[in-house]
């Protein structure tokens, strides 16, 4: 099952294109980073063991990965399910694919979590093999999410829906992400997890964001080590034992 596949992206700059046609590729280059996240976390766990000077970072890093997992859900449900316009959802005319988000997920994930917030506390019991068996989710999650992206049928979207009318969704959609309590790992996040080889553009962070960026790094710098970019740097790391 692992490393999973991320999924085919293109290098154009979203913020030029009709916001029915990008809508599904800035989705995706979001969907990529957490899979980034998962495949790190199990090609790293053989290398650190409870007894491990890293095993702390490991473990905290692990957790972000896990939250991120859950926000992305979590935030998708509510873009696809909040009104666009007076009465209907997007849901309405993408069908129940267009939600990712779904009761095994869920409890996988938060099965995960809880094993991850024990070891935090007490190590003793750490094996690479339960985290890396407590990631299997990762497939189903992968095939849901690719049928999600399926769903975002431009054409279907051009029908109901104008490209301001969308962008000024999606934006408020971005501006309410940001008032959660994830936003101060999000953003090293999206930056830590993205490859830039194959867009330039993307996550493309406001003046703000980026002057935020080595605060929220600083937090916890030891977790954001892992991550297959340095999110202050912009380039590719390689944790190694």
């Amino acid at each position: 099952m692992y490393p999973l596949s991320v999924f085919a992206s293109i290098p154009d700059d979203l913020n030029k294109m009709d916001s029915r046609i990008s809508m599904k590729h800035l989705n995706l280059f979001m969907k990529n980073t957490i899979i980034r996240g998962l495949n790190t976390v199990y090609a790293v766990a053989p290398s650190i063991s409870s007894d491990h000077s890293a095993f702390p970072a490991f473990m905290a890093y692990t957790k972000i990965v896990l939250i991120m997992v859950m926000f992305h859900l979590d935030g998708d449900e509510a873009f696809f399910t909040r009104p666009f316009n007076e009465k209907e959802c997007l849901l309405n005319f993408l069908g129940s694919a267009s939600v990712a988000k779904n009761q095994p997920l869920v409890a996988a994930v938060a099965d995960a979590q809880k094993r991850v917030g024990a070891w935090i506390i007490d190590p003793k019991d750490y094996t690479a093999d339960t985290l890396r068996a407590a990631l299997e989710f990762g497939g189903p999650l992968t095939e849901a999410l690719g049928k999600q992206l399926d769903s975002m049928n431009n054409e279907c979207l051009e029908k109901i829906v104008s490209h301001e009318a969308l962008h000024l969704f999606i934006e408020e959609h971005l501006k309410w992400l940001t008032t959660k309590p994830e936003v101060t790992i999000l953003v090293p996040f999206i930056v830590g997890h993205h490859d830039f080889s194959t867009n330039q553009h993307w996550p493309g962070l406001s003046a703000e964001g980026n002057a935020a960026l080595p605060h929220l790094v600083a937090m916890q710098p030891e977790a954001w080590k892992f991550a297959p970019v340095d999110p202050l740097t912009k380039a590719p790391q390689n944790w190694k034992a």
